[in-house]
């Protein structure tokens, strides 16, 4: 098997998740990046960035298009204009047999949504016009949803050798350090407003993101001082912090997605889950600070779900298993 990865030159969550498992497991010389990307081939960036680092690679030359029917399997990492453009670029020079394999990370829950959202529309039927996709994995792939045949539910991940994780002193009680990128999330942050030490910890209404304090490092580590996290719908319902929390071996309460996701955890076994009446979370805080070796146990089963079902090797072999 010979891939071609097509993907964005920005940092894509999944993208970058299934570039760096397709390379654990299929090797370097099997999967090429197209094209060269510094978020995978240069050590200078921390977590989240660095999820697709694989190795240090000098930039190299553009692809003589004599190479392209080498490859066995195509595959498109992003519902992104850039890796479209790419895609359209290097099709009629793609072997007749090759498959092509379309991951699309969007939050929308549309196949291609996030192309059409951006006016992008035509460069998406323009592809597929020609070149229709094998395989179609979804991140937002709702419950609720009839899609194509030839969809499968695609989450993100987490690289455990980016972070290590630490048994540390707990500072906080509940966070929640988000930007209301949805409805829920203000009136979470609005019901939190006056609980527990959320003022005091920064689970606070009105962030953005330019001023944001928790981000890298710094945010992995007040997760791991914290005794529970709390986990809301962004623009999609799949969220890196559903991932990063349970990784980490620490205890989540979140907002059940509405989304299929392959070996999901367990409520109540693994995870905590909750509708979105915010009285039902305050709820289910007020118990586990009661009860907190119950909380430490299910977030231990929550880091060994994880590296069980969760990483990108786990990702790569889904689609693997998949197309095979």
């Amino acid at each position: 098997m010979k891939v071609l990865f097509l993907h964005s030159g920005k940092v894509d969550y999944l993208q970058d998740v299934v570039y760096s498992g397709l390379v654990r497991i299929l090797g370097r010389g099997n999967v090429l990046s197209y094209r060269w990307s510094k978020w995978y081939h240069l050590p200078i960036y921390k977590h989240p960035k660095n999820i697709g680092y694989d190795h240090f690679e000098f930039p190299r030359c553009a692809i003589k298009k004599g190479e392209l029917s080498q490859f066995t399997h195509i595959i498109i990492g992003s519902c992104k204009e850039a890796t479209f453009q790419d895609f359209l670029e290097v099709q009629r020079y793609l072997r007749g047999d090759a498959k092509i394999v379309f991951i699309d990370g969007g939050d929308d829950s549309d196949i291609g949504g996030d192309l059409k959202r951006e006016g992008a529309d035509q460069l998406f039927l323009d592809s597929i016009s020609s070149r229709p996709f094998d395989f179609i994995f979804k991140r937002e792939m709702l419950l609720r949803k009839s899609y194509p045949p030839n969809t499968f539910p695609l989450s993100f991940a987490v690289d455990f050798g980016k972070f290590e994780a630490k048994a540390l002193p707990k500072r906080f009680d509940v966070v929640f350090w988000a930007v209301e990128s949805h409805p829920i999330r203000k009136e979470v942050l609005q019901a939190l407003d006056g609980e527990f030490d959320c003022r005091v910890n920064g689970s606070v209404p009105n962030q953005t993101l330019r001023n944001y304090r928790r981000k890298g490092a710094d945010y992995l580590r007040g997760i791991m001082e914290s005794r529970i996290t709390l986990n809301y719908r962004g623009a999609g319902w799949d969220t890196l912090r559903y991932w990063e929390v349970t990784s980490l071996g620490q205890f989540l309460i979140s907002q059940k997605p509405e989304i299929k996701i392959t070996n999901n955890f367990e409520h109540e076994k693994s995870i905590v889950f909750v509708g979105s009446d915010p009285a039902e979370m305050l709820d289910r805080c007020k118990y586990y600070l009661r009860n907190a070796a119950e909380a430490d146990t299910i977030g231990q089963r929550a880091a060994e779900h994880s590296r069980l079902y969760h990483t990108p090797e786990a990702r790569a072999r889904f689609i693997l298993e998949t197309i095979a």
